[in-house]
């Protein structure tokens, strides 16, 4: 400052006013460059929605941790609003790139609810995106749900066993422990998950960190409400994803779906638990819907108790954990081996032309671990597995206790006989 003062007093007084007029406008432009840089970067509110009053308690913590670690992969514009309802009151949490906590116990909450409510409720879960959509806006969007999952299968109101739906468990306890001669008092339809986000926004993805929610049933379902969905046709891990590696796929500017399905894959590739995942592009989906109709009614209209399956990819497959369970719960095929099987040579790659703009990329190891396979151990073919699953109202579900509500999804409008 000294020198710059000593030089500047040896010009002129005009001379000196001119150097200094200058000086000021190029310090502005300077600035005005760095915000427009600033206002131009894309901001993102992360929305995770943690159902975990029930046996998954104990896993949030450690899941909460990572977002935390994670959260130096976030800019000055973006949002990860956490909605948690555990064993304590629902809260409303947000973490920014600013955040000093480190640990869960330390987050204090924007909003806290004073009495405990039913987050399996689709009316929760709009008033959450709402809140979130409304308090954090931002240039676009993102959900996390996080939960138990069953896919797209829902018990029918007719029965009188546990109310097994989509997604989700709230056991409206406050407890992390489930009475099986205790019915759990609340889980969400994907039908009603699927009202629940409609016309708030378009989300750019849709995770599901939840076991077996990525079939076409509930893609189909959720079609309008994000452009890409990332999840497992099969079961995942009770630990769920690494969240700290995936915070720099969920905030990255230029949003990359597959760059996330493989953070979550390379966290378990290498371990006992194994690893399935995929991406899901919703904007070809009515094209291989219509595809998929023009054969499928077809294999269903006669009758079906002469079609050999058993070569088919089952992730759910019940029929080998107990052969009286086997019209209570639904048979998970894979989609693209469940069609590969069903069509002749020009008939499939017909379909696998559609289904491949679909499924953009699937991640799998050789098995993933399973509690309904015997050994624990469930074989995936790695050349017919398309990392998403169908259901295929065979006739020996006829009297199954959530068949109606299967009707219910609008995907099934190609399979009524």
């Amino acid at each position: 400052m000294f020198f710059i003062h000593s030089v500047f007093r040896e010009f002129p007084k005009y001379l000196f006013l001119a150097v200094m007029i200058s000086f000021v406008m190029v310090s502005c432009g300077s600035d005005d460059g760095k915000e427009d840089k600033e206002d131009n970067t894309v901001s993102r509110t992360v929305i995770v929605y943690m159902v975990a009053e029930n046996t998954l308690n104990n896993n949030l913590p450690s899941d909460v941790y990572e977002m935390l670690e994670g959260k130096g992969y976030m800019t000055d514009n973006d949002c990860l609003m956490l909605y948690i309802d555990d064993i304590n009151l629902p809260c409303i949490y947000t973490v920014k790139n600013s955040t000093k906590e480190t640990q869960y116990t330390q987050l204090v909450a924007e909003k806290k609810y004073n009495t405990d409510v039913l987050s399996t409720d689709p009316s929760v879960l709009r008033e959450v995106v709402t809140y979130a959509i409304n308090n954090h806006p931002a240039d676009s969007y993102g959900l996390i749900l996080w939960s138990h999952g069953t896919g797209w299968q829902s018990l029918s109101t007719k029965a009188s066993a546990n109310l097994r739906k989509s997604f989700g468990t709230d056991n409206g306890k406050n407890s992390a422990y489930e009475d099986s001669s205790d019915p759990v008092k609340g889980e969400m339809s994907v039908c009603d998950l699927a009202s629940a986000l409609k016309g708030l926004t378009q989300f750019d993805f849709i995770m599901f960190d939840a076991c077996f929610m990525q079939t076409i049933e509930v893609a189909y379902e959720l079609r309008s409400v994000t452009k890409y969905i990332i999840g497992s046709p099969a079961e995942t891990p009770a630990s769920g994803a690494n969240y700290n590696t995936l915070m720099k796929c969920m905030f990255a500017d230029e949003f990359d779906p597959l760059a996330m399905a493989k953070a979550y894959y390379d966290e378990y590739k290498e371990t006992l638990y194994g690893s399935l995942i995929s991406v899901v592009s919703t904007s070809s989906i009515g094209n291989l819907y219509s595809t998929t109709s023009k054969y499928i009614y077809n294999v269903l209209k006669g009758d079906d108790s002469s079609l050999d399956l058993s070569g088919v990819q089952n992730y759910f497959d019940y029929d080998t954990y107990g052969k009286a369970m086997d019209y209570t719960y639904p048979d998970f095929y894979d989609m693209n081996s469940l069609m590969k099987h069903l069509l002749g040579d020009n008939e499939y790659k017909e379909w696998k032309s559609a289904f491949d703009k679909v499924v953009l990329k699937v991640f799998s190891t050789p098995s993933i671990y399973s509690q309904f396979v015997g050994d624990n151990n469930l074989d995936i073919d790695q050349e017919e597995c398309g990392g998403i699953s169908m259901f295929l109202p065979l006739s020996k579900y006829d009297n199954s206790p959530f068949i109606d509500s299967y009707y219910d999804l609008e995907w099934s409008s190609i399979m009524k006989k």
